[in-house]
């Protein structure tokens, strides 16, 4: 991954906050973290994210996916990668009815994760050129 980016990862369990930042953090990319949506909302207020991953399931029964209106609104370029350790057909459907880039199931392999946020970056960058497609 050569571009540098601002990632927010959205996920309430800290093991997998923490494995996914330091991935990005190693490739050179700015990260943020929040275990849940009263968190996410306050970075995402204050700041610009090229890409958010976003766990589907969020404490207080929260959907991740029902999120993505949120973060779209406030930031038209920022692309969402939805991860889940319960996948089902309906949040995936939701998921790419919302413009998510890609629906992951945990565990992530870091292979795929680095595959998938490379094909978000480049989406975030053809969006911010041509804010049309926003």
């Amino acid at each position: 991954m050569n571009s540098k980016a601002n990632i927010i990862i959205i996920d309430d369990e800290q093991s997998i906050r923490e494995t996914l930042k330091q991935f990005l953090l190693n490739c050179g990319h700015h990260v943020e973290v929040a275990p849940d949506l009263t968190r996410a909302r306050q970075l995402i207020n204050n700041m610009t994210f090229d890409v958010a991953v976003v766990d589907r399931m969020l404490p207080g029964g929260e959907d991740g996916v029902d999120f993505m209106d949120e973060i779209k609104s406030k930031i038209p370029f920022c692309q969402v990668i939805m991860i889940s350790a319960y996948p089902s057909y309906i949040s995936m459907a939701k998921s790419v009815a919302g413009h998510a880039q890609s629906y992951l199931e945990k565990p992530v392999e870091k292979a795929v994760f680095f595959k998938e946020i490379e094909k978000a970056l480049i989406a975030a960058d053809k969006s911010k050129s041509n804010p049309v497609m926003n």
